[in-house]
């Protein structure tokens, strides 16, 4: 998937962290955050940037 903006891959990293549960945060508290901290246009894109990091991890294992 190409987010377009490279920026995001610590966001896909984010995710992926996540995922593997070495960051205590589900998506419902990272969305929270993204959401009140960025603009409402960003939201979409981080959390598809997020869900990347996740579906990554599971194709490779």
């Amino acid at each position: 998937m190409a987010l377009g903006n490279p920026i995001l891959a610590n966001i896909v990293m984010i995710g992926a962290l996540c995922t593997i549960g070495e960051l205590p945060v589900g998506r419902d508290a990272f969305r929270n955050v993204v959401a009140r901290t960025l603009p409402a246009e960003k939201l979409d894109v981080n959390l598809q940037a997020y869900d990347e990091g996740g579906r990554i991890l599971r194709r490779c294992s």
